[in-house]
């Protein structure tokens, strides 16, 4: 039952892909500092199938690292499929891509999702790497259009984002073991960032704001308005322990049944660093996505201020609170409205950016050295 953290995996947007699509190490963005579980959610307009590059932040919006599924576009350009040599895994109108940058996000992926790299996945070596390949010539063609557009990111702006995704952790410990899990190193984060941060301001004289009417979002709103609601539910908070302390988590529930304050114990306790961080909260259930289903049956039967007994699942043990709940309930177009507009101008700009990188890819001088890719692609044709 965690939150996502910066550098965990987030659900792509819905998608068909012709075959097995491999998770990235790409960013995406989220309209809020720090990604938190609610089932005060809104259906958003859907988007186009296959996911841009860019990253979409609203006004003041915090950039968040999460290793998300990506559809890389179709390797459509003028490709020159070569001879591997001199550790280049590919050239991107003269720039190079090294095979050890294709190596390290291989192994980030596999870190993040070992389950693609199993022999009954679907997906073959050859198209994991293929794809990913193809992400790092994306975004080399990305930097080489934001440099003809004069468009640059200071040093500055890249570390207000690092200090506001490390304000998330509650501590720079916290931050620091984060990045060492997920074999993050704090250069590597500032990179993706400046990318992410480059991508963004493309998009915006792509699609400037405030392309969006309120006629448009009016219009949505009115197709749409089973999708604009609240739905019932309870506001739950929770300590997580490893399924080892079993003896931790029966204290802590102890000193709860005497009267302990949920929220600091939660805070000294949690080995969940974002609910954690504040007071253990962890937003709305039922939620999408839905809790483990043994969680759900203790939420349940919980009223509003009741604590549960400690509770075994294959990912922990916790013990829950319901802080509050709510009826369900039908939102209004005033309280939609910018949600609506942020969404819709986010389409428009993903439409956009997707159209640009096709655009780059037909035009760029590619040649791919990258062995596995090539035969992967040779066999492909067949």
């Amino acid at each position: 039952m965690e939150t996502n953290d910066i550098l965990n995996d987030s659900a792509a947007a819905p998608s068909e892909p012709a075959e097995p699509t491999v998770p990235t190490g790409s960013t995406e963005s989220t309209e809020s500092a720090l990604p938190t579980r609610s089932s005060e959610k809104t259906k958003a307009p859907k988007q186009a199938k296959k996911r841009p590059l860019a990253l979409i932040i609203g006004a003041g919006a915090v950039v968040v690292i999460a290793l998300a599924a990506l559809l890389i576009l179709s390797f459509t350009g003028k490709v020159d499929v070569g001879i591997g040599h001199g550790g280049l895994a590919a050239r991107v109108n003269g720039a190079r891509i090294t095979t050890k940058q294709l190596d390290a996000l291989v192994a980030k992926v596999k870190l993040q999702n070992p389950q693609i790299f199993e022999s009954n996945s679907g997906v073959s070596a050859g198209q994991i790497r293929s794809q990913l390949l193809d992400e790092l010539i994306n975004e080399e063609l990305i930097l080489q259009e934001a440099k003809k557009r004069g468009i640059n990111v200071s040093d500055a702006q890249v570390q207000a984002q690092v200090d506001a995704i490390r304000k998330q952790y509650g501590s720079q410990k916290q931050f620091d073991a984060v990045l060492k899990e997920k074999q993050y190193t704090l250069e590597a984060l500032k990179a993706q960032i400046k990318y992410q941060l480059v991508s963004q301001e493309i998009t915006k004289k792509l699609v400037p704001d405030g392309s969006i009417t309120t006629k448009q979002a009016q219009a949505y709103f009115d197709q749409n308005k089973k999708n604009f609601t609240v739905a019932a539910g309870k506001r739950v908070s929770q300590i997580k322990f490893a399924l080892a302390d079993s003896q931790k988590a029966a204290d802590v529930l102890a000193q709860l049944k005497k009267g302990g304050d949920f929220g600091q114990l939660a805070q000294k306790n949690s080995i969940d660093a974002v609910s954690a961080a504040n007071g253990g909260d962890f937003g709305w259930a039922p939620g999408n996505p839905p809790l483990d289903s043994t969680l759900q049956a203790a939420v349940n039967k919980l009223d509003k201020g009741e604590v549960s007994d400690v509770i075994r699942t294959s990912g922990g043990l916790f013990i829950l609170k319901v802080t509050d709940t709510r009826a369900a309930s039908q939102k209004t177009f005033a309280d939609v409205e910018n949600t609506i507009k942020a969404t819709l101008l986010n389409s428009k700009r993903n439409k956009e950016s997707q159209n640009l990188l096709a655009s780059l890819r037909k035009k760029a001088k590619i040649t791919v050295y990258d062995q596995v890719v090539k035969d992967f692609r040779a066999k492909k044709k067949q």
